[in-house]
């Protein structure tokens, strides 16, 4: 966690959180505790899990762009195959992609 100085510097400081994992697969609030070692005061986190909206305009959600050399062709090759397994892949809250188990 990011925390700002009363000179205005800000320094990061591990946070012990309670509980250490979140589920993010179900929709809704929740505030979690945490503790700072040396620091009395309890550090609070508000997390708001929300369901995901497609803007049925557009049709994106997300992108991703990388630079590469075309004339390297086997990693040409690997992001061909990567771009083919994640293309139009929506994952819900909790779950999870992998590339060895995609049909593509």
């Amino acid at each position: 966690m990011i925390a700002k100085l009363y000179n205005s510097d800000s320094i990061e400081v591990p946070v012990q959180w309670n509980p250490i994992l979140v589920d993010t697969s179900t929709i809704g609030s929740s505030v979690y505790a945490g503790a700072v070692d040396g620091y009395s005061n309890a550090i609070k986190l508000s997390l708001t899990i929300k369901k995901p909206t497609v803007e049925k305009s557009a049709g994106l959600i997300a992108q991703y762009s990388t630079h590469f050399d075309s004339t390297q062709v086997n990693r040409t090759e690997n992001i061909r195959l990567a771009a083919k397994a994640l293309d139009g892949k929506l994952l819900t809250p909790g779950e999870r992609f992998s590339f060895n188990e995609s049909q593509f």
